[in-house]
C-alpha cells in the first residue's frame, strides 16, 4: 500500500517545520550553548507551532475526504455505512440523492464532504482539530473514529488526547494574541525541545490514525486498500 494523500499533504507541512528549525540562524543558538529565546527565535517557534497544528488539521481533513471517496468508489449506494447515508440525506435536505441516475449520487456525496471540510469561500468548514471535534466529525460521517484507539509505548490514549488539546490551545493563543500560551493548558514554556516533541508527536499520531482508518476501510469494503 502506498502512502495516503493525507499523509503526503501533512508531511509537507512537517517538513516545513523541520526546515525552519534546521535552517533558521536563530535556531542554531541552542547548538552553540546560547539561550534559545529572544529576537528571531520566538517568532520562529510560534510559526513552527502553527505549522504543526496545520499538519494535524490538514491530515484530519484529507484523510476523511479520501475515506469517503474510497468508499463511494468501491461500494454501491445500498452498501454505504448507515451513518454516511444518514448524513448525506440529512445534509442534502431536498430530493433523495440516492435516486439520482447513474453515478450522480457519488458527485453529490463528494460535493457535500467538500463543503463540510473546506466550507464555501473559505468559511464554515472544519476549523478546529481538537480531539472532540475530530471524533465527532468522523463518527457523524463514517460511524467510526480512530482517535479513541490510538496509543503507543509511553503514550496512552488519554495522553494522546491531552497532547492534541495542548497543541490546539497553544496554536489558538498564538493566532489570536500573537504570543505563546504560558498557563497550565499549554505543554510548557515554548522552546526548541517543545517544538521538536510536537513534530515527533504529530508524525506518530497521523501514522497511527492512518493505519487504523485504513484497516476500517479495508474491512468495510473487503480487500486491500490503496489510497494512492
Amino acid at each position: 500500500m502506498t502512502e495516503s494523500k493525507a499523509l503526503e499533504a501533512s508531511k509537507i507541512l512537517l517538513d516545513d517545520v523541520k526546515s525552519l528549525l534546521e535552517n533558521h540562524p536563530a535556531a542554531n543558538q541552542a547548538k552553540r550553548g546560547r539561550p534559545t529565546g529572544g529576537v528571531g527565535v520566538d517568532p520562529l517557534l510560534r510559526s513552527c507551532v502553527a505549522l504543526c497544528y496545520a499538519a494535524w488539521e490538514v491530515y484530519v481533513e484529507e484523510a476523511l475526504h479520501g475515506a469517503v471517496e474510497y468508499i463511494i468508489e468501491n461500494l454501491d449506494a445500498d452498501r454505504l455505512p448507515a451513518s454516511l447515508r444518514k448524513w448525506v440525506a440529512t445534509t442534502y435536505g431536498k430530493n433523495d440523492p440516492w435516486k439520482f441516475a447513474g453515478d450522480g449520487w457519488k458527485l453529490e456525496c463528494m460535493n457535500l464532504i467538500n463543503l463540510r471540510l473546506y466550507g464555501k469561500d473559505g468559511q464554515n468548514g472544519f476549523n478546529s482539530a481538537n480531539s472532540k471535534a475530530v471524533k465527532s466529525l468522523y463518527l457523524e460521517i463514517l460511524g467510526y473514529e480512530p482517535l479513541s484507539e490510538i496509543s503507543w509505548q509511553g503514550m496512552p490514549n488519554q495522553r494522546v488526547v491531552e497532547e492534541i488539546e495542548a497543541l490546539v490551545y497553544e496554536r489558538g493563543a498564538i493566532v489570536h494574541t500573537g504570543v505563546a500560551a504560558s498557563d497550565g493548558k499549554a505543554k510548557g514554556k515554548l522552546g526548541l525541545p517543545v517544538v521538536r516533541s510536537q513534530i515527533d508527536f504529530i508524525k506518530r499520531l497521523r501514522e497511527q490514525f492512518d493505519s487504523k482508518l485504513n484497516l476500517y476501510l479495508s474491512e468495510l469494503v473487503g480487500g486491500d486498500l490503496d489510497q494512492a
